[in-house]
């Protein structure tokens, strides 16, 4: 989750705005909330804020989604 300031690529999010939280089961630190706002992305933990989305999975898929060793696609 640290790292997502840094991956986010500011021409891509530019006009966008959006509050998410996520709530990864098993994890250390379990809640997380990621802020993009004028193409700036912030990352906390805890659930802050009035959520857009609210993201649940385990800590395992979020870290297998991360390093591609889990496909972020639903199947069809």
């Amino acid at each position: 989750m640290a790292t997502l300031p840094a991956r986010l690529r500011p021409d891509k999010a530019a006009g966008w705005r959006s509050c998410c939280h996520f709530k990864l089961r098993g994890a250390e630190a379990p809640e997380w909330t990621v802020r993009v706002e004028d193409g700036a992305c912030r990352v906390e933990r805890g659930l802050g804020g009035r959520p857009d989305c609210v993201i649940e999975m385990t800590a395992e898929t979020y870290v297998g989604i991360e390093t591609g060793r889990v496909s972020r696609r639903s199947p069809s």
